[in-house]
């Protein structure tokens, strides 16, 4: 039970910008800035809260750069991108 408390103190959020409606009502399209360019994914309207999503503990580190999980694929089929670390956010 501890291990699953630590985990949940390191998720993190990513910044997002809403693009429009997913294909079900409660779906929304947003997009998210990474290193290759914007990727656009679908997610409950409920997850994005401020601009941004929950997403995984980070996997890892390199710079100024994180490679970060995400709750569901990219339109283009990607679960773990790289994003810049000033566009992850504490949960």
């Amino acid at each position: 039970m501890l291990c699953r408390l630590q985990l949940r103190e390191k998720r993190m959020r990513v910044k997002v910008q809403t693009i429009g409606q997913g294909d079900h009502p409660h779906g929304v399209i947003v997009e998210l800035m990474t290193v290759t360019g914007p990727h656009r994914l679908q997610v409950e309207d409920t997850e994005v809260q401020s601009d941004s999503v929950s997403i995984g503990y980070p996997l890892r580190r390199d710079n100024e750069l994180v490679w970060v999980a995400l709750p569901r694929p990219t339109l283009s089929g990607s679960y773990r991108v790289w994003v810049r670390a000033e566009d992850i956010l504490p949960n």
